[in-house]
């Protein structure tokens, strides 16, 4: 996001990923502040799993994790934070050598590359809360997702806003594995069932 503002005209970012990859989250705000989108793509793509795994828990804790790691900083936290969960450790390890900011002992395991589903989500995605139940799910199961598009039917009242109107959202949902996407998948299924108020579908593409 920090990458298209200042494509389009904003100033840079106060940026968590540039506590760790400095020199690179440096190389896409210049090339974005020059109108270079491909270039600033290319050099962000490398990022893209720290963006998302320096997130993994509340920060600076993974930030603090990452630098330590990289010889940069003692190990070690304050309280009132706590150390990052050790179900973490190789998730943001694996980001940091994609960013090349640690050496690699063998293949890189992008965090970024998780398994994905496409999924279209039709209803009353907002008039009756489908939309937010159906993002708290993936986000609470450790997932991620992607907004790819959104459309609403027109207001087809002429004296009042229509709040009661059908809308799609096309999803790319990620998890960590297949085995955490299938289960993604299957609350998700089972909200459009419950919800029967929302006249919700959910189809995979």
């Amino acid at each position: 996001m920090a990458r298209d503002y200042v494509l389009q005209g904003g100033d840079g970012v106060i940026s968590v990923t540039a506590n760790v990859a400095p020199a690179t989250v440096a190389k896409v705000m210049a090339a974005a502040a020059g109108r270079d989108a491909i270039a600033a793509q290319a050099a962000d793509a490398k990022l893209a799993a720290l963006h998302r795994d320096l997130f993994c828990e509340a920060n600076p804790i993974p930030v603090k994790w990452a630098l330590a790691k990289m010889g940069k900083t003692a190990a070690g936290i304050r309280s009132p934070l706590a150390p990052l969960g050790l179900d973490f450790h190789t998730r943001v390890e694996a980001a940091l050598q994609q960013a090349n900011c640690v050496e690699s002992g063998g293949p890189v395991t992008n965090s970024f590359g998780w398994p994905s589903r496409v999924m279209l989500l039709q209803g009353h995605l907002f008039d009756q809360g489908l939309i937010n139940q159906a993002l708290e799910i993936i986000e609470k199961r450790g997932g991620d997702f992607e907004i790819a598009s959104f459309t609403a039917t027109p207001n087809d009242m002429m004296s009042e806003f229509n709040f009661r109107r059908t809308s799609s959202v096309q999803l790319k949902v990620y998890g960590v594995d297949e085995g955490m996407l299938d289960d993604i998948t299957e609350r998700l299924h089972s909200l459009v069932q419950v919800l029967e108020s929302a006249e919700g579908v959910l189809t995979i593409i």
